[in-house]
């Protein structure tokens, strides 16, 4: 197999494995979130033995590889952007999830270290620093949507309060009048 080919299904795998942690991390969102988990660690265990199996064949060309896996990604999206809506599950379980991803991670590692690809340790690197930065560029986006509805919650909270303090003064004020009116009437 190519080199550039190898390096490239590395690169599109590894995108494939960050899409499959986001897909897990956002299952955490479903109601039924124990079907979820169990459905994504076997598609984790399915595409762990494709992969192996994929290996294995000889005869099939890097490209197919390739666009099996572009379009394995393309399936992952499509299944992340369904699972943003759904509700959060349970610490314990999404360290197990993570747990067993990290040891899915470490198997591919291995699976690739035992056939001999010899990749490419630049163009792995940079891909690897090219995926640390989308994340760390998703999270920055999560964080400045976070503190848009937090400000946007605190403003409002605010012109609640300013309108109590309103209210409550034009409260005071009629009670002030409405006194300096009995007294009026009483003397």
């Amino acid at each position: 197999m190519n080199l550039s080919c190898e390096t490239e299904l590395k690169q599109v795998e590894a995108k494939l494995k960050q899409v499959e942690k986001e897909n897990e991390d956002l299952a955490k969102k479903n109601k039924s979130w124990e079907t979820d988990v169990k459905q994504l660690k076997d598609q984790m265990r399915e595409k762990e033995e494709q992969f192996s199996k994929d290996l294995a064949e000889e005869h099939l060309s890097c490209e197919t590889k390739v666009h099996f896996m572009e379009t394995k990604f393309q399936e992952e999206e499509k299944k992340k952007d369904n699972l943003v809506l759904k509700k959060l599950i349970g610490e314990n379980e999404l360290k197990v999830v993570q747990a067993q991803l990290e040891q899915a991670k470490e198997s591919m590692r291995n699976l690739v270290k035992k056939q001999e690809l010899g990749f490419d340790v630049k163009q792995k690197d940079m891909k690897v620093q090219q995926l640390e930065n989308d994340l760390e560029e998703q999270e920055k986006k999560f964080s400045e949507d976070l503190a848009k509805k937090h400000l946007s919650w605190e403003t409002q909270l605010k012109q609640v309060e300013a309108k109590c303090k309103q209210v409550e003064k034009q409260k005071n004020h009629l009670a002030k009048k409405n006194k300096s009116w009995e007294t009026d009437v009483n003397s």
